[in-house]
């Protein structure tokens, strides 16, 4: 039941924050798009798969640290 409430209340607060900031979040979508249309496709595959493989290797990093201090995930 926390985990719902916490939930919906993480949710309403992304959505006020982007409601808040839209204006200032428009122009920076536009560049990033601009951008992407200018880069070739499989340096952006490439870029994602660098990134998907860095949370990957953090996160086997801190399972190794919490098993060091005996806590099981």
């Amino acid at each position: 039941m926390i985990k719902i409430i916490v939930t919906l209340l993480l949710l309403a607060a992304g959505v006020y924050l982007v409601r808040s900031y839209w204006i200032e979040i428009i122009p920076v979508l536009e560049e990033i798009l601009g951008t992407l249309r200018e880069t070739k496709l499989r340096y952006v595959f490439l870029a994602i798969l660098v990134y998907l493989l860095s949370v990957y290797l953090f996160s086997v990093r801190w399972q190794q640290v919490l098993y060091c201090i005996d806590y099981n995930l």
